[in-house]
């Protein structure tokens, strides 16, 4: 664009409003320090430009196994956090999902020309969150029967007190009590051998199941003693 008189100062002469565009680069060049001079004040000053750039960052998308890896590692994590916010002890997998995390992330710091060791790196952090979701499953089972044992352990106590009683030992009650813990304790037993099979899932029904039984059992344990008995 070529300079050209658009505005006139107090005394009628004319003002340039020199302004040079370009546009180089994505950059645009605003020449600046000429506004509202007088062509003879200007004399041969050279007009300052400034530069407005634009950094544009392109994010590159992570390999499909790696970031394969990844999901797995951020789904596996939250499978533990469920867990672990319900009361179960997942200590064993937790350690897993470290030993995991560090063969991801050194997958996804692997360079361009190191792309086998990421991929191994990535087929490393799978069998270890395979592992660790097989223990996070046992370790869910085994609390499942700790939870299901608390009522037969109530169940022991009301036994106990039965026994520990003269007036109360030979209660003819009692071997009622005894036989209806001994079915939830069997339910226990099976719960037990099918997490020592590997079957965890069928092992959670067996507890739920033996939960319930003694439950039943303890509260017909209770009602079959009198409030005064108990004091």
């Amino acid at each position: 664009m070529t300079a050209r008189p658009i505005l006139s100062d107090s005394g009628g002469r004319p003002v340039l409003l020199a302004v040079t565009l370009m546009l180089v680069m994505g950059s645009v060049l605003v020449a600046a320090g000429c506004v509202g001079q007088n062509p003879k004040e200007m004399g041969n000053k050279t007009p300052v430009a400034t530069q407005h750039t634009t950094m544009i960052t392109t994010i590159t998308p992570l390999p499909a196994p790696i970031q394969e890896g990844v999901n797995s590692l951020q789904s596996f994590k939250k499978s533990i956090q469920e867990l672990t916010d319900v009361g179960v002890d997942t200590s064993s997998s937790e350690e897993k999902y470290r030993n995991a995390e560090q063969y991801v992330n050194s997958a996804r710091s692997r360079a361009a020309d190191q792309y086998d060791l990421a991929i191994n790196d990535s087929r490393k952090a799978a069998g270890i969150i395979d592992e660790g979701k097989q223990i996070l499953d046992k370790e869910w089972a085994e609390n499942e029967v700790a939870i299901a044992q608390i009522p037969i352990n109530n169940v022991d106590a009301v036994i106990a007190w039965y026994k520990g009683n003269q007036s109360t030992a030979n209660d003819a009650q009692l071997p009622a009590i005894i036989s209806e813990r001994e079915v939830a304790v069997s339910y226990i037993s099976m719960a037990n051998d099918e997490i020592s099979n590997g079957n965890y899932s069928q092992a959670r029904i067996w507890a739920e199941i033996a939960y319930e039984k003694g439950n039943e059992t303890y509260t017909d344990a209770l009602k079959s003693v009198k409030p005064q008995r108990l004091v």
